[in-house]
């Protein structure tokens, strides 16, 4: 029989041992004695419990983390990379990476493969991908090479952050700022900017014609809000701010 068991030595450590045995039997039938050999697989155990762990941990990752050979070849494809691209592993394993590149940026991927291979690093490169509904997407990307126990380049890995939404964010934000600038810049409203203290930190031009000072009075702290304001009108910026909350 083949069993494992954890056994403890003489100065009390733990070790796992493997044991190949054999029962002997007696001529009634009576088993006498056990003969077997028995192996010390203790650090075999741990190297498997860590490249457990590391693949849980790839696995529940929220970043698409993909391997791929030397020739571009994807060998290993986990949870978040399909849900980042759409293709299941059994549908990407085996297929070469430059499926994931739009026509636009052909080649990219080998070029900074060629880096890789030079001993170079690529660390949160952002461009863009396909999908495999055909929609692009935006992602960072980080290559990393892949060494076997003699030191040899052997494959290269990609840890992937799809950042679509934050770059919608930004251009949106963008947009906005843009639109801001052109009504700021437009003189045909007063725009101000000022802090809970009522220091006003910045005005255009039409809201400093309008209240009668210049830019040098604003750049020098002289325009500030509650001193333009009444009195009982400035409850009402406490009441919408409280409102705004």
């Amino acid at each position: 029989y083949d069993v494992e068991y954890r056994i403890v030595l003489a100065n009390g450590e733990e070790r796992i041992v493997h044991v190949q045995a054999e029962v002997i039997f007696d001529k009634k039938n009576t088993p006498v004695q056990i003969r077997g050999i028995v192996q010390d697989i203790t650090e075999r155990k741990r190297a498997e419990d860590k490249i457990q762990i590391l693949a849980n941990a790839v696995e529940s990752s929220n970043d698409a983390i993909v391997t791929e050979s030397l020739d571009g070849t994807i060998t290993s494809w986990n949870k978040a990379a399909e849900q980042i691209y759409g293709y299941s592993a059994e549908e990407i394993l085996g297929k070469n990476v430059s499926i994931l590149e739009p026509d636009n940026v052909k080649g990219e991927i080998q070029y900074f493969s060629e880096k890789i291979k030079q001993g170079k690093k690529v660390q949160n490169y952002e461009t863009i991908r396909l999908r495999k509904d055909g929609s692009i997407i935006n992602i960072s990307v980080t290559l990393s090479p892949i060494f076997n126990a003699s030191g040899e380049l052997v494959a290269l890995s990609a840890i992937v952050r799809d950042i679509t939404k934050r770059k919608q964010e930004e251009r949106v934000l963008r947009e906005s700022e843009a639109r801001l600038r052109r009504f700021y810049e437009s003189g045909m409203f007063g725009v101000v900017y000022y802090g809970m203290d009522g220091s006003i930190t910045d005005a255009n031009d039409k809201f400093l014609e309008m209240v009668g000072y210049t830019r040098k009075d604003l750049q020098a702290g002289q325009v500030n809000w509650k001193k333009i304001t009444p009195p009982e009108y400035r409850l009402l910026d406490v009441k919408c701010i409280a409102e705004l909350k």
